[in-house]
């Protein structure tokens, strides 16, 4: 009887197969062999080195961009991550993200060449007004007073109400009068008022005809009301318009993929890649639209060339596979799995950790069973997943997972709300709180150290709730929140104070900061969910003086976050 042999190719095999085929030409199926590579080995260097290399090749930024992190992570005495960093920020115009990173290359001794450029100061890590973008409000230009930025920040956090009631008490006359109307549009959007959204759009668009952001909306607030044709008619006259600019072109593209519509939406997401190549939810939509509109070959080469391209990504590894099987008659476009394939493998998940007692039998499981590994990673990187965030939140415990969980918050398609559930946790517990936040094209870069202080375990937690809110509100915050926080548990000492509300310190914490937007205690309390009663007595307690007098009536807001804290 012959013997057999097996084979089993190791981090090593899979380098040298990519180095072979990246010699080829054959770029894409070189990064295939790369995501082996490293899978079997996560500390190569060289791996990541090249991968990134290859992705550069193929006009790939965003696909280098977090390998030159982690190549930073992993050895931050060469100058490779860096040099990419570099090279990123100056193409994309980021020049926070270059200053950044020359900054931190000189400091860890990479960038010997430069140790003759004069250190950036703390000024030049300021966004530039005149090329800052948030992302998370893109949709809608104009002025940037404070009540259009507290409303914007009320709206990203889900306090539509509020956000509303902001937008409409600024003045007719005012400069920030047309954002305030866009503002009220995204608002009803958002509160799912589609009928009154409608309405507003068509008032906006009197006067300004060629908006894409309000067409965009009108045309999605008519779907979702289910007045398809009149939809379809809003569509015809967003195409109408034309686009000029990267960022409008994401706008029109996302706004028909949500409203189903594969040729207009394989149309503007094949733009989408002139500005970004093989972007990953672009090349999936298109692959979709292709299948829907009977192009099968095209959309299974697209697919197989998204798998290569993010062979870790569940989503992208279902309809790859839906698409080569041809068993499905069509798609709802989407970057995301289908709601039934979500829920069934978060049951799985579920299940599995309730069943598990304790930490070191989740880790020892999660070692040993693949497929319950693979699940657990993919509910994970799911963007508006209950039972991911609280499994990432359960995982920040474990040293060995804290890596996987910041490549989580950096590179992975999740929502800022859940991002910020997971900073908080990962900040807790993790302890290293240097930081390079990515959302969207927007970097956020901050180092927390909590002051030396007499506090408690609840007060310490408080502080980085504060922290993580924070990240996502404003810059250069470090600085400020330890002063604050020092002030104020420092005076919960004086006035021997064990225990207070911690929704009420968090607000506390955050007013007494006197950030420039933050200094209404309404719109604090809101942010924290904490009650005005609550805080106010904490003030007093604290013997703090209240930077200016709230406007708004209070007795609302009271009533709502009593009844929040109650629960």
């Amino acid at each position: 009887m012959e013997k057999i042999v097996k084979l089993e190719r190791n981090g090593a095999g899979y380098l040298a197969s990519a180095q072979r085929k990246y010699d080829e030409g054959r770029i894409i199926d070189a990064i295939a062999d790369y995501h082996s590579a490293i899978a079997l080995d996560p500390d190569n260097y060289t791996a990541y080195s090249e991968m990134a290399s290859a992705f550069e090749d193929i006009g790939c930024r965003d696909g280098a961009r977090p390998i030159f992190m982690k190549m930073i992570v992993l050895d931050p005495k060469r100058s490779d991550g860096y040099v990419g960093m570099l090279a990123y920020g100056t193409e994309a115009e980021r020049f926070d993200i270059t200053l950044y990173y020359l900054h931190l290359g000189i400091v860890n001794g990479a960038l010997k060449d430069a140790e003759s450029i004069p250190q950036p100061t703390e000024r030049a890590f300021e966004p530039d007004p005149a090329v800052e973008n948030d992302n998370r409000f893109h949709l809608y230009d104009g002025g940037d007073s404070e009540s259009t930025r507290i409303a914007k920040s009320m709206l990203f956090n889900g306090k539509y109400d509020v956000a509303l009631g902001i937008y409409e008490g600024i003045d007719k006359n005012s400069k920030d009068y047309v954002e305030a109307q866009a503002g009220i549009i995204l608002t009803l959007y958002s509160m799912k008022r589609y009928d009154e959204c409608v309405e507003k759009c068509d008032e906006f668009l009197k006067s300004n005809p060629k908006s894409l952001p309000v067409l965009s909306t009108k045309m999605l607030a008519l779907f979702e009301a289910g007045k398809f044709d009149e939809a379809y008619a809003a569509g015809d006259d967003l195409d109408a318009v034309g686009v000029e600019t990267e960022q409008d072109v994401y706008t029109v593209a996302i706004s028909f993929m949500k409203a189903q519509d594969d040729d207009y939406a394989a149309k503007y997401f094949e733009k989408v890649l002139e500005y970004r190549p093989f972007d990953r939810d672009a090349m999936l939509i298109i692959a979709q639209a292709e299948y829907n509109l009977g192009m099968h070959a095209e959309a299974r080469e697209d697919a197989m060339i998204l798998r290569k391209l993010y062979p870790d990504d569940a989503t992208a590894a279902y309809y790859a596979k839906q698409i080569v099987l041809g068993k499905i008659k069509e798609f709802d476009l989407s970057p995301s799995l289908p709601e039934r394939v979500k829920k069934a493998r978060e049951k799985r998940v579920d299940d599995k950790f309730r069943k598990l007692d304790g930490l070191d039998k989740a880790l020892s499981e999660l070692e040993t069973d693949k497929e319950f590994r693979d699940d657990t990673i993919a509910v994970m990187r799911e963007r508006d997943s209950f039972i991911g965030v609280s499994v990432a939140k359960f995982l920040c415990q474990s040293e060995k997972w804290q890596p996987f969980i910041r490549d989580l918050l950096l590179n992975q398609f999740i929502s800022d709300e859940s991002r910020r559930e997971i900073l908080h946790a990962y900040l807790c517990s993790a302890a290293d709180k240097h930081f390079e936040l990515v959302i969207g094209d927007m970097v956020l870069f901050f180092h927390v150290e909590k002051p030396d202080v007499d506090d408690t375990p609840e007060e310490e937690e408080t502080f980085w709730r504060v922290t993580s809110t924070l990240a996502f509100l404003t810059n250069n915050f470090e600085q400020p929140l330890r002063e604050s926080y020092s002030k104020i548990v420092s005076a919960l000492r004086a006035a021997k104070i064990g225990k207070c509300n911690p929704n009420a310190l968090a607000a506390l914490i955050f007013y007494d900061m006197k950030i420039g937007d933050y200094t209404d205690k309404r719109i604090c309390c809101e942010l924290f969910e904490a009650s005005i009663s609550g805080f106010n007595t904490l003030m007093s307690k604290t013997g703090l003086k209240e930077v200016r007098k709230t406007e708004e009536s209070e007795s609302d807001t009271d009533e709502n976050n009593d009844n929040k804290e109650q629960k």
